[in-house]
């Protein structure tokens, strides 16, 4: 598995030297790295395979069951594989990151070297490219192999996004085979085929490591368990190779994604642990140690490297010093196991001075430095800004939400089972070592905050006022904590007390629950807590398969082995899982082949490749063109469409969304031109979509103010748009109206029997015969009529016609739904200022003044406007020079 990602991390390395990529590079550096392993005793690893699978067909007459296990793995991984990449045909996946980093790698394989930055999106400021680049790399390999041996010389688009969608199925095999490694070691291959088996049917893994789903996620996770799983099995064997290749594993998380952050915080807290762990053991740990402070070498250099390759200047920030920590206390503890063991044997003044030590540690820089990046990483799984707060992959998860991702089988549920079964193994041990009711002391002070954590969190926060917040919610907020905690101590004392290795399995601990408390907080991370949730049903099965041989030879209530415990648990367990997860698996794959771009998107991106010309727009504007869309049309406009965009889902700077969603949502016409001016837009694209987001853009434009925007008032509308969107007055006077039909009939007073229509605001429609007027029956004060006209079904809207703002406008939105762009507000003594936005009156009337309908889609439902002179007023717009990265 190593050398799969050999030949991209070279090609990467060099070109941080600035050796460019190419066909002819990539593939002498497969035939070197290739030729070098088999020369470097590869044929003897090849021979050893073939003679282990030969044996096995040999023993098959004898002993089939040694199959059983190879076979049904191989079942697992190729049922991965299908699962994720059975609809992988298509081109157009609905998704948006993933085409930006497939632009990124059509950058790679045209030019060779991706520059810093580029002005594909946010002029007039300039948008990074600085992203980590082994997944560009890998896939773009692939792709300069396959163009060459198929004979096209040209650049084919849908070959590089073939080529990208083999990558993520592929990542999501070589993660079950990692842990299938990591607890066939740990436990035994039964156990290693469940866990693999588990992570097979986790809807979330199937959906995020699919066939388009080719962003940085999928590597990140895997990379995150790779290097974890090679760091165990080394310390396991007391392997120096192993660890070497531990610490590549650990050098590829900075350059695989940018979730690093978490795999090596959780590898060097562990190793910190470790290492204090050890001082206080009298036991020889000096190859643990040696390969700890070998992986720490790799990622401090990782690290440095990093900076190297983005140009960047070397700071020491917290991350690193946790690393220098990592390897600084690991070599005190070695030196401790080898120099000073006299000293170590002298407890009173050894225990002294450490305490001593760990006084001065504490009230240290690094206690706070600790805390500082700790609070930073978890902060991710918090909306701070109000862009976050309209994003729907930001938001905090529920209830239901849980339900639906999960199913019956509730994370909290399943993992609080496994943090019982562990504090009552570390107190059974804990009593039979010293008196029973020391362990008995332990079980009720673990078992307290397990299941009374409200409790626990109150008075834990009475006490931690001066924690930052997101350290402090983290500590106090939801029961992860707790179960961290109490899977914490309870395994520290069973490594001190059980015969097992069972400190390894601290690490597993502090990589799942961290990431466990971010995914079960925010959508956007659900998939890593499913990831979580798979280690940690290994980790389950492990710790309960131990606890009850344990119990039997404490207790002598028999003989049961625990192997065979451990292999009848898993193998009862895969039949569960195959019972009842197997059809939905299958299911979630299906439904990926219905999430597709549309054809009038795709006509609409043709139209910017084919019907927009850069050299038209640089005689007209002076400039590249430049489209103003909503932000999550921006990868798709410059990939597929070959155009700058204003905006992006990335997001760079918040500001230009919330100053874009102004000019779209405020209605005055000022803005819209200072937009246009300022972002040298020379072309603005409005879509159908936009209807069912318009709450989020409304959000943004109400939430902005004149630190983001010269269009934005001071005080922004929605002065506490921290409680989140469909809140504030604003909102209400600048939302589309839904109108339903319901099973009600109006009043007969002057009106016919017709049925009764109910706004989504909570007022009652009723209709005239003529239709053209609505009546609205208040059961509190006076009653009002109001006309109004019809707008053509949607989307076709009225060619150049400005909107009557007297009358309501109502169009025809679905079966039972009328929608209007006029809202009357009377009835909540507000008015409506929907219709006079720039959205309504480009996308519904195509009236909008300084810009021209130049293109629309067969089913309507986008719409293209080109910028007229009288915005610019002849003046030439100046392109911005890049040099070396940097903006003159």
């Amino acid at each position: 598995m190593t050398g799969f990602f050999v030949v991209p991390t070279i090609g990467l390395i060099l070109g941080a030297f600035g050796i460019p990529f190419s066909f002819l590079l990539n593939l002498i550096i497969i035939l070197v790295v290739f030729g070098s392993g088999f020369l470097l005793k590869g044929h003897i690893a090849l021979k050893q395979d073939y003679d282990y699978v030969l044996g096995l067909f040999k023993d098959l007459k004898t002993n089939w069951t040694k199959l059983v296990v190879p076979v049904a793995f191989l079942l697992v991984l190729f049922l991965i594989f299908y699962l994720r990449f059975a609809n992988s045909d298509v081109t157009n996946f609905f998704e948006f990151d993933p085409y930006y980093y497939m632009h990124v790698t059509e950058i790679l394989v045209k030019q060779g070297t991706v520059p810093a930055y580029n002005l594909d999106a946010y002029y007039p400021q300039v948008k990074s490219q600085q992203a980590p680049m082994f997944v560009s790399y890998l896939t773009g390999g692939w792709f300069v192999d396959y163009s060459f041996f198929s004979g096209n010389s040209q650049f084919d688009k849908d070959a590089l996004i073939h080529a990208s969608n083999v990558y993520p199925p592929l990542v999501g095999v070589l993660l079950a085979v990692s842990l299938f490694l990591l607890f066939s070691v740990l436990g035994n291959d039964y156990l290693g085929l469940f866990t693999a088996g588990f992570s097979m049917v986790q809807p979330q893994l199937i959906q995020k490591m699919a066939a388009g789903e080719s962003l940085l996620q999928p590597f990140g996770m895997f990379s995150a368990v790779w290097a974890v799983t090679l760091l165990i099995i080394a310390l396991h064997y007391k392997s120096f190779k192993l660890a070497l290749v531990a610490g590549f594993g650990v050098f590829l998380t900075f350059f695989g994604s940018w979730q690093s952050v978490w795999p090596l915080l959780a590898i060097s807290i562990f190793q910190l642990i470790f290492a204090i762990y050890t001082l206080f053991s009298f036991k020889d740990f000096n190859k643990e140690l040696k390969i700890l402070m070998l992986v720490s070498a790799f990622s401090i250099f990782g690290s440095l490297f990093f900076a190297f390759y983005f140009k960047v200047p070397i700071s020491w920030n917290s991350f690193q010093i946790i690393f220098f920590a990592a390897l600084f206390l690991c070599a005190i503890s070695l030196l401790f196991n080898t120099k000073l063991l006299k000293i170590k044997q002298n407890k009173t003044l050894f225990y002294g001075g450490l305490g001593v030590l760990f006084i001065l540690v504490l009230l240290s820089p690094f206690t706070s430095y600790f805390i500082s990046v700790t609070n930073s990483a978890l902060g991710i799984g918090t909306a701070n800004i109000p862009l976050q707060k309209t994003i729907a992959e930001e938001a905090p998860s529920s209830a239901d939400f849980l339900q639906q991702v999960y199913g019956n089988l509730n994370p909290f549920t399943a993992i609080k089972v496994v943090t019982f079964v562990l504090i009552a193994f570390a107190s059974l041990l804990l009593g039979s070592k010293f008196k029973w009711y020391y362990g008995l002391l332990l079980f009720v002070l673990l078992s307290f905050p397990l299941f009374f954590y409200d409790a626990f969190n109150t008075a834990l926060k009475s006490l931690l006022t001066n924690v930052p917040q997101h350290f402090l919610d983290f500590l106090t907020g939801g029961n992860v904590f707790v179960l961290f905690l109490c899977c914490f101590v309870s395994v520290l004392i069973i490594s001190k007390f059980d015969k097992h290795e069972f400190l390894p399995l601290l690490l597993i601990v502090l990589l799942s629950m961290p990431v466990l408390y971010i995914g079960l907080g925010k959508v956007k991370y659900i998939v890593h807590a499913s990831l979580a949730l798979t280690v940690f049903a290994g980790f389950g099965v492990l710790i309960i398969s131990r606890f009850i041989a344990h119990l039997f030879k404490q207790f002598e209530w028999g003989t049961l082995r625990e192997h065979s415990l451990l292999k009848y648990f898993s193998l009862t367990l895969i039949v569960v899982l195959v019972v009842l997860q197997i059809n939905n698996a299958f299911t979630v794959s299906q439904s990926l082949s219905g999430s597709l771009i549309y054809q009038d998107w795709l006509d609409a991106m043709n139209y910017l490749k084919t019907g927009l010309n850069d050299t038209y727009c640089n005689q007209k504007f002076g400039d590249d063109c430049r489209v103003l869309s909503w932000w999550d049309y921006g990868h798709w406009t410059i990939f597929y469409g070959e155009k700058k965009s204003v905006l992006d889902p990335g997001n760079g700077y918040s500001n230009y969304n919330q100053e874009v969603a102004r000019a779209f949502v405020n209605g005055n016409d000022s803005d819209m031109t200072y937009v246009i001016k300022e972002h040298h837009v020379t072309h603005i694209m409005v879509d159908a979509d936009l209807i069912q987001k318009w709450g989020a853009l409304v959000f943004l434009a109400g939430s902005c103010d004149s630190s983001m925007s010269k269009i934005c008032p001071q005080t922004p509308d929605i002065v506490d748009w921290q409680q989140g969107p469909g809140k504030s007055k604003y909102e209400f006077e600048h939302y589309f109206e839904f109108i339903q039909t319901s099973t009600q009939y109006c009043p007969s007073d002057g009106f016919s029997r017709a049925k009764l229509y109910k706004s989504g605001f909570g007022i009652p429609y009723c209709f005239d015969e003529q239709g053209q007027s609505y009546y609205v029956p208040l059961t509190t004060g006076p009653s009002f009529q109001r006309d109004y006209v019809q707008v053509p079904n949607l989307p076709i809207g009225v060619e150049g016609t400005a909107p009557d703002y007297s009358k309501s406008a109502l169009l025809q939105y679905d079966q039972n739904q009328l929608l209007n762009l006029n809202p009357d507000l009377r009835a909540a003594n507000l008015t409506s200022d929907l219709i006079h936005s720039a959205y309504v009156r480009m996308f519904f009337f195509k009236n909008y003044p300084g810009v021209k309908l130049v293109y629309e889609s067969p089913n309507h439902l986008i719409k293209i406007f080109e910028v007229q002179d009288e915005y610019y007023q002849k003046q030439t717009l100046q392109q911005l020079e890049v040099a070396d990265g940097i903006i003159k």
